[in-house]
């Protein structure tokens, strides 16, 4: 999985935090996807589910790691 993609997600994730992911933040995902990174333009949903699955494991990860830290 690309990491830019995942980062990308994890800051559209941040934003839209407490909110339901419907089928119109599914298109703006991945239209903001190919706004930064110029690929994956017609990604199948599936996809853009997969990285926001990513995403959110990523961001657990972060999580748990600042919480050690403290």
């Amino acid at each position: 999985m690309e990491e830019k993609i995942i980062h990308i997600i994890v800051g559209m994730l941040k934003r839209m935090e407490g909110e339901p992911i419907t089928q119109e933040k599914l298109v703006a995902i991945r239209s903001e996807v190919y706004k930064r990174t110029r690929g994956n333009k017609n990604a199948p949903f599936s996809n853009v589910k997969k990285w926001i699955k990513e995403a959110r494991k990523m961001m657990r990860s972060e999580g748990k790691k600042e919480g050690k830290k403290k």
